[in-house]
C-alpha cells in the first residue's frame, strides 16, 4: 500500500516537473519571439564630385587661411564649376550654406536655400552655376561654408517608375548635402557717413570750437585796434601849438 502511494507520488512530481519545464520553455519562446531585431546602420555613402568656386570681383586668396574683405550688406556672387565623376546622372536641386564665427567655429547664421532648376549632368560632364549671398554680418572674421544639394537622377527615376523595387533594393533618391571648401571672410568697419549722428556731433563740436576761437580772436583784435586808435588820438599834437598866441587862429 505504502509502495503504491510512494510510486504515485513520485509519478505526480515527475509529471509536474515536466510541465514546469515545458511552461518555462513556452515563456522563453514567447520572449524570444517578442524581441525586436537590432537595427543595422546603413553604410556611409559618399558622392564623387569635383566642385570649385570663385567669388566674383575678388581675387582668389594666396592661401586658404588668407581672408577676403567685404563691406557690410555687400552682395556676394559665388561662381561654381562642378564635374560629375559618378557613373550616374545627377541634378543640382539647390544651394545653401552656413556662416561660422572665426576661429571658434560657432554657428552664426544659415544661408537660405536657393532652388535650382534644370541643372543636370551626365557622367564626366561639367556644370556651371551661381549663388547670390547678402553679407549681413557685424564687422569681424567668419568662415563661409557653401553647400550644394545633389540628387542621383538615376535612383530618382527608379523610385518614380518602380517604388517597390526601389524599396527592395534600398535605393536612396533623397538629395545629398555636399559641403564645399570654406572661405574666410573679413567684414570691414563701415565708413562713417556725413549724415551719421556720431559724425554730425563731431562736426558740431568742431564748429563750436572754431566759432569760439574766432570770437576770441576777433574780440581781442578789436580791443587792440581800439586801444591803438585811442593812443594815436591822445598822442596827436596840434601843428599850430608852437606858434605864438597872436599868430594862432
Amino acid at each position: 500500500m505504502q509502495l503504491n502511494y510512494l510510486s504515485s507520488l513520485l509519478l505526480f512530481l515527475s509529471l509536474l516537473g515536466i510541465n514546469l519545464v515545458r511552461g518555462q520553455g513556452l515563456i522563453l519562446d514567447d520572449y524570444e519571439e517578442q524581441e525586436e531585431p537590432v537595427p543595422t546602420e546603413k553604410p556611409y555613402t559618399s558622392i564623387n564630385l569635383d566642385i570649385v568656386y570663385n567669388i566674383e570681383d575678388r581675387e582668389a586668396p594666396a592661401t586658404p587661411t588668407d581672408p577676403i574683405s567685404f563691406d557690410q550688406n555687400e552682395v556676394v556672387m559665388l561662381n561654381y564649376t562642378l564635374v560629375n565623376n559618378e557613373d550616374c546622372d545627377i541634378s543640382i536641386v539647390g544651394v545653401s550654406g552656413e556662416i561660422l564665427s572665426y576661429p571658434s567655429g560657432e554657428s552664426v547664421t544659415k544661408i537660405s536655400f536657393g532652388e535650382m532648376e534644370n541643372l543636370y549632368a551626365k557622367p564626366n560632364e561639367t556644370l556651371q552655376f551661381r549663388q547670390k549671398i547678402v553679407i549681413n554680418l557685424e564687422p569681424g572674421m567668419y568662415y563661409l561654408f557653401p553647400m550644394i544639394h545633389v540628387t542621383n537622377e538615376t535612383a530618382a527615376a527608379i523610385v518614380k517608375e518602380n517604388p517597390d523595387l526601389a524599396e527592395i533594393e534600398d535605393i536612396d533618391a533623397t538629395p545629398k548635402n555636399v559641403v564645399v571648401n570654406s572661405t574666410i571672410l573679413n567684414i570691414e568697419e563701415p565708413l562713417m557717413s556725413i549724415f551719421n549722428p556720431q559724425f554730425l556731433s563731431i562736426q558740431l563740436i568742431i564748429l563750436v570750437i572754431a566759432g569760439g576761437l574766432s570770437y576770441f580772436y576777433l574780440n581781442k583784435n578789436g580791443k587792440l585796434n581800439t586801444e591803438k586808435n585811442n593812443f594815436k588820438n591822445t598822442g596827436k599834437r596840434d601843428p599850430m601849438e608852437w606858434l605864438p598866441e597872436q599868430y594862432k587862429k
